[in-house]
């Protein structure tokens, strides 16, 4: 990290950052399941890359990792489930 990074405040960081850090965040303690909801939306290519091969060190270590995505952004998944057929329209 740049050294204006670490001085700033954590109010002050933009979307991308706020995402980083509540992802390392969740990562810390190494759960058994990491549940993300969207986890590359206001990531840059680089931080969606890394993002993707710590998803994929942490499901080798036999941390399940459900997410939500667009397709487009699934290249590292086992499994994927298209929920639109469950949903109902009022």
């Amino acid at each position: 990290m740049s050294a204006y990074i670490e001085f700033q405040r954590i109010a002050e960081y933009s979307s991308g950052m706020l995402k980083k850090l509540s992802l390392i965040l969740a990562m810390i303690g190494k759960p058994k399941v990491l549940l993300l909801d969207e986890p590359f939306i206001t990531l840059d290519l680089q931080a969606m890359d890394s993002l993707k091969d710590h998803l994929v060190t942490f499901q080798k270590t036999g941390c399940t990792v459900p997410l939500t995505a667009h397709l487009g952004s699934l290249p590292i998944a086992t499994q994927i489930v298209d929920l639109s057929q469950y949903l109902r329209t009022c």
